[in-house]
């Protein structure tokens, strides 16, 4: 059964209201076959009304309209479905896509053990130098309490940095700037104060953390506390 006819049987029937009637009403005024459709609608209404035996088992009634019931829903929820199964294939697709996008920018905003090593590594970093370290995330933090006894900047996987060896009273350090805001691989463990996390980088501790968009990373033979601490006079300049 078509649609059209369909409205038409609900409309004998007196199911319809709102736009559904309205439209039926229309169609049964303008379209022959939609009237035919009607009449034949009421008149098997009618004799069902007037003809139709009562029935004497009330469970079975109460089971037979419950199946019919079931049918009927599964006719509205199949229209439903064709009606608007470009909507459902469009959520889909935007679900997919956006789960690639944010896989793929989570990826891009770790920085792999491996890159941090290669930055830290003397000999792998002379490859990348580049002839300036006048990286502007340089200037966010103070270097006037070390004596810098090397420096140089490359970019590494399209991230631009800064890596400077320091030395203070104590022994030397190494502070690696990249500008952007990133996270490290295997520095991810607390270290106790907000903003700064923990780990290790070539068999060395280190701490990171953001400052104003760009990140730091601090590495040498000291405590996790100690670096912190260092980083924190770094900062208050």
């Amino acid at each position: 059964m078509n649609e059209k006819f369909e409205l038409m049987h609900g409309l004998a029937d007196g199911e319809l209201s709102g736009e559904e009637k309205a439209r039926a009403e229309e169609l049964r005024q303008s379209d022959p076959d939609c009237q035919k459709e009607w009449l034949w609608a009421q008149s098997i209404r009618e004799t069902v009304r007037n003809k139709a035996v009562k029935v004497e088992c009330e469970e079975s009634w109460k089971s037979s309209v419950a199946r019919l019931d079931a049918i009927d829903k599964s006719k509205t929820a199949e229209r439903i479905v064709t009606k608007y199964a470009w909507a459902f294939c469009t959520i889909l697709l935007v679900g997919i896509m956006t789960a690639g996008f944010k896989n793929r920018f989570d990826n891009n905003s770790t920085i792999s053990s491996s890159q941090v090593a290669s930055i830290f590594d003397p000999i792998t970093s002379r490859s990348n130098r580049s002839n300036s370290v006048d990286l502007e995330a340089a200037k966010k933090v103070s270097l006037a309490n070390f004596e810098i006894r090397a420096n140089h900047a490359g970019i590494l996987d399209n991230r631009e940095y800064v890596y400077f060896s320091l030395h203070d009273g104590l022994g030397g350090l190494g502070l690696a700037v990249v500008a952007g805001a990133y996270s490290f691989e295997n520095v991810d463990e607390s270290t106790g104060v907000r903003g700064f996390r923990a780990g290790k980088v070539n068999d060395a501790n280190c701490i990171s953390w953001t400052l104003q968009g760009d990140t730091f990373l601090l590495a040498g033979n000291r405590s996790h506390k100690e670096l912190v601490e260092i980083a924190q006079h770094m900062i208050t300049k």
